[in-house]
């Protein structure tokens, strides 16, 4: 049994409670659910960020930030951010959690890089990209890749006999992309597949929905991840050019989980995570994405081939099988 403290100063109030109660983003529900993952085989947990009293859920211990520089722990475990080690436990091995890029420019801006040199952490990495992404002048001590887990309100879904209602989705930050997809949909998707659905998961102010209905556009605001497990067993493709900021792309591991296919430009985390005319389409250009979303949203047969093979997806793991990683590459 290990002491293990994640350090999540500028990650705001929540606790385990939190993420089954509203939308909350990566960085929050990973450290959660990785934390109770890692309780459940055995340890001792602490999360310290905005918390104002300490509580504890599911055996995790939530508590203010405040309090970690007096905690002990073998394993001490931050968000991105390395100078938050300077306010954390004074002993244990240091391992931060990369959950963005890390270039010399971005650690120099945030003001990273002088707290990398004092600590000499670890490195833990989403994906292949995201780790060959960070060059070798950055001082980490070893690095890892862990993937990211699935939480479990998306695992277990039944493969599917009968195609799916032709329904497609986006539900990533609406920052990275939205509108290019939203452009893809009404020039190239809509016009192939008119009695196609477009459902869309988010905050959507500022954005003129006037033709939504027009073209099957269906917005939902936000949502649980309850609701969105459910929204995504009733469709059939997350549309998703990618990003360059995106490490790990929990979206796309969600979408395979629920056994959906991913159309894709490729950029970023998405060139490794969507295996071309198997689980999904990588079409850079904006005519070829259309008619490639437009072939999995009305062609039944291929749908249900994509579908089968996205529920098999390697990327698709729960997080007591991470929590095994993790240990495996810290705790022995």
């Amino acid at each position: 049994m290990a002491d293990i403290a994640f350090l999540n100063a500028t990650g705001g109030d929540y606790s385990g409670q939190t993420v089954r109660e509203k939308p909350l983003r990566g960085v929050q529900s990973g450290t959660i659910l990785l934390a109770e993952a890692l309780v459940a085989r055995g340890h001792r947990v602490s999360v310290f960020n905005g918390v104002a009293a300490p509580e504890s859920v599911r055996s995790v211990a939530y508590r203010p930030f405040g309090e970690a520089s007096r905690a002990t722990a073998d394993l001490v475990i931050a968000n991105n951010n390395m100078r938050e080690f300077d306010h954390g436990p004074a002993k244990g091995r240091r391992v931060v959690w990369m959950r963005n890029p890390a270039n010399l420019r971005t650690l120099l801006k945030k003001g990273n890089l002088l707290p990398l040199l004092r600590h000499r952490p670890d490195g833990v990495f989403l994906s292949r990209a995201h780790l060959q992404a960070v060059p070798r002048v950055v001082w980490f001590r070893r690095r890892h890749i862990i993937e990211l887990g699935t939480d479990a309100v998306f695992l277990d879904t039944p493969g599917e006999t009968t195609p799916r209602a032709p329904r497609a989705i986006f539900f990533s930050q609406f920052i990275r992309g939205l509108d290019e997809m939203l452009e893809i949909w009404r020039r190239h998707i809509h016009p192939r597949a008119p009695a196609a659905e477009f459902h869309l998961c988010g905050d959507l102010k500022h954005r003129d929905g006037a033709d939504f209905a027009r073209f099957n556009i269906v917005p939902h605001g936000k949502v649980t991840k309850a609701e969105l497990a459910a929204l995504l067993r009733s469709t059939r493709a997350l549309l998703y050019q990618g990003h360059r900021q995106e490490a790990g792309c929990n979206a796309a591991i969600e979408a395979y989980a629920t056994g959906n296919a991913i159309v894709t430009k490729g950029i970023g985390v998405l060139g490794e995570r969507v295996d071309d005319g198997v689980t999904g389409f990588i079409r850079p250009d904006a005519e070829a994405f259309g008619k490639a979303a437009a072939r999995v949203l009305t062609d039944d047969a291929l749908w249900l081939d994509l579908h089968r093979n996205a529920l098999a997806h390697w990327s698709v793991k729960p997080w007591s099988a991470r929590a095994e990683e993790w240990e495996a590459a810290f705790l022995h």
